[in-house]
Order: structure tokens, then C-alpha cells, then sequence
């Protein structure tokens, strides 16, 4: 089970990443945008059914997407419980 809960905090941490630098804009190609890419090809798989149920969250005229928070927090679960 060490490895499962390995993987868990590695695709937390990926999540993470690829919240942070949804901050920043898309600058065009570079090392950043193919970053961008990868990250979000994998967290997107399991990010897009959860972003279709969880309603965004208005704050001052902007939306939250929550469904980041939503999984890490699943996953942190599943973590301890593994």
C-alpha cells in the first residue's frame, strides 16, 4: 500500500501545480505552455466529470472552481484510509 499512497500524493501534487499555474497567462509556445499541457492532460481525465456536477461558486462577479479543492480533499481521504 506504500506505493498506492505514494501515487495519491503525486497526483495531489500535480493537481496543485497545475491550479498554480492556471494563475498565469498563456504566453504563447514555451517551456511554461508545455508544462500547462502536460499537467493538465493528466488531472483534466478526472477533473472534467467533477467540474460538470459541482456547480462554480460566484464570488464578486468572478467564479471559483472548486473541484480541485473538492478532489484533493477525496484523495487526502483515500489517502488515510489506504
Amino acid at each position: 500500500m506504500p506505493l498506492l499512497r505514494l501515487l495519491i500524493q503525486l497526483y495531489i501534487w500535480v493537481l496543485v501545480a497545475t491550479a498554480i499555474l492556471s494563475w498565469f497567462p498563456d504566453n504563447g509556445p514555451g517551456t511554461l505552455r508545455n508544462l500547462r499541457y502536460a499537467l493538465r492532460s493528466i488531472t483534466e481525465p478526472v477533473l472534467a466529470p467533477l467540474r460538470r456536477a459541482i456547480p462554480v461558486l460566484r464570488v464578486g462577479g468572478t467564479g471559483v472552481d472548486l473541484s480541485v479543492f473538492i478532489l484533493v480533499f477525496v484523495l487526502q481521504i483515500l489517502q488515510s484510509v489506504v
